[in-house]
């Protein structure tokens, strides 16, 4: 039996919109000063080593909504025009469930899945349609296929939606369907890929829970789950033959005020079916710099990321008390260390904000007033 191989790229949170506390400087608006390959600029030669490129779209691109008087219709929204920005590198699939793609609601929403499919790219984890039920799915699968080797990919979000008061629009992550899906999908490809929108944020190391589930998925078939969500990279797992990637951090983002999320990385999988099948897994260390682009590591620096990762990796099955409550409890107080960066990074940009929103950061961010 001829061994067939298919190579996939993924990298995690993609945001083309300001942080609210960088609006005015943010990824948005450096792309429309610096162009759609600027962000890329660094990185799109590795991105394109591989048969097929995956990243978590962590915005709309559409403008539907915009108040110029309201700072907060603003920020996290990706210009319609950049779309463009996302074809350098080539993405071939994007996953939108997650909790800031329904922040500006159904137009943006479905404005925003119509530019990213126009531009040839396959969207992950679209809540599946009357239409589509006859298909017994629950999440909207996407297939890869390169020299008849197929890879199934499904999507889920299982961050509590906080902008939408309807049911989501995207695949929300319940055990018994992400299962049911699995189940559904495995007759029809080689591989399963499942792409999760989970954990809390800041935490380099998963819950208990969350090790639980994929190792839960893996025994039912799954041979690769992609994390995203915490804009930090968590541990990596090789399971029972499958690999779990918890958390890919952030890829593009401005979050520039957390040394932590700032170290990201490309996870290179590398399925290969026939006598010997078997899922490999490189990571391969980023870091992005002040003008939001991820940059490879040099080889002195390489070696230190892969320090750092591996030590991300021994984390993975930390107990660091009673289960979940003990993990929120350190969650909280990286959250308040976490408000004190923001504090100073608000302090030390005033003078490059708008008067409106330098007015609206003082007295919401700095004064605590509501």
């Amino acid at each position: 039996m001829t061994r067939r191989h298919l190579i996939l790229n993924a990298v995690g949170d993609i945001c083309l919109g300001d942080s609210l506390i960088s609006l005015g400087f943010g990824v948005r608006s450096t792309l429309a000063g610096q162009g759609n390959n600027h962000l890329w600029e660094f990185a799109a030669p590795t991105l394109r080593e591989a048969d097929f490129l995956f990243g978590n779209l962590e915005c709309v691109l559409s403008d539907d909504g915009w108040d110029a008087a309201n700072p907060k219709s603003q920020y996290l929204r990706g210009a319609p025009a950049a779309i463009a920005a996302l074809m350098p590198p080539g993405f071939d699939v994007l996953n939108v469930a997650n909790n800031h793609t329904l922040q500006y609601g159904e137009t943006a929403w479905h404005e925003t899945l119509k530019r990213v499919q126009d531009a040839g790219i396959r969207t992950l984890g679209v809540a599946v349609t009357p239409e589509d039920e006859a298909r017994g799915y629950n999440s909207r699968p996407v297939v890869l296929e390169k020299d008849g080797l197929r890879l199934g990919i499904l999507g889920y979000s299982y961050e509590r939606e906080q902008y939408f008061e309807q049911d989501p629009l995207y695949a929300v992550g319940l055990r018994e369907h992400i299962l049911a899906d699995l189940e559904r999908i495995k007759p029809q490809v080689d591989f399963v890929v499942i792409s999760l929108h989970w954990g809390l944020e800041y935490m380099s190391y998963p819950s208990q829970q969350m090790v639980a589930l994929a190792h839960e998925l893996i025994d039912a078939g799954c041979d690769a789950i992609l994390g995203h969500h915490p804009h930090v990279l968590q541990g990596v797992e090789r399971y029972d033959g499958g690999v779990i990637v918890y958390s890919l951090g952030n890829f593009i983002f401005d979050k520039m005020w957390w040394r932590n999320c700032l170290h990201t990385a490309v996870a290179r999988l590398t399925f290969t079916a026939g006598p010997h099948r078997a899922v490999e897994l490189e990571m391969i260390p980023f870091e992005i710099n002040r003008r939001f682009q991820p940059v490879p590591m040099s080889t002195e620096a390489n070696s230190a990321a892969m320090n750092r990762l591996a030590t991300l990796d021994d984390k993975v099955h930390s107990d660091h008390g009673s289960g979940i409550f003990s993990y929120r409890r350190r969650q909280q107080a990286m959250l308040q260390a976490l408000n004190v960066a923001k504090l100073g990074h608000i302090l030390s940009n005033l003078l490059r904000y708008e008067s409106g929103l330098r007015r609206h950061l003082i007295l919401r961010k700095v004064l605590r007033l509501p």
